[in-house]
């Protein structure tokens, strides 16, 4: 879904997962995030460990024995290594949603809930029609 938006946007973006993210500082480590969107040149060649500067948007799927470390814990390390976009696909609910944030001063603030049957469609990071009921769908 969101590699086709991208194109049809023109730009050169790849959705990859789980891949390692470099969490520099005074405990440098990484993350795994379930899911990031790149630039198509990073994806190229491969690669050992992501910078923050490389990742568009970084999404997590996560059910009730992970909430707190994907809707806290993770939301404030990829904050804090600038990473613009932060989904949550959210499966603690009797139905997925998706909570999109974005990036502001520093840290992420909620700009949409995304429920099944309301999709939102996003003009940013680039023009993507979001519905959680496509997360019920099987290739058939």
């Amino acid at each position: 879904m969101t590699d086709d938006a991208a194109e049809d946007a023109g730009l050169d973006l790849i959705t990859i997962g789980p891949v390692d993210v470099d969490v520099p500082g005074p405990l440098p480590g990484y993350r795994s995030p379930d899911l990031v969107t790149v630039p198509g040149r990073v994806a190229e060649g491969g690669y050992d460990l992501l910078k923050g500067k490389d990742v568009l948007i970084v999404t997590e799927i996560t059910g009730k024995d992970a909430i707190t470390r994907d809707m806290i814990t993770k939301r404030q390390v990829y904050a804090s290594i600038g990473i613009p976009f932060y989904w949550v696909v959210r499966l603690d609910h009797a139905e997925p949603r998706l909570i999109v944030f974005e990036l502001a001063a520093g840290e992420y603030r909620e700009r949409h809930d995304v429920r099944m049957g309301e999709p939102v469609t996003l003009d940013e990071p680039f023009r993507v029609t979001l519905d959680p009921r496509a997360l019920l769908r099987r290739p058939g």
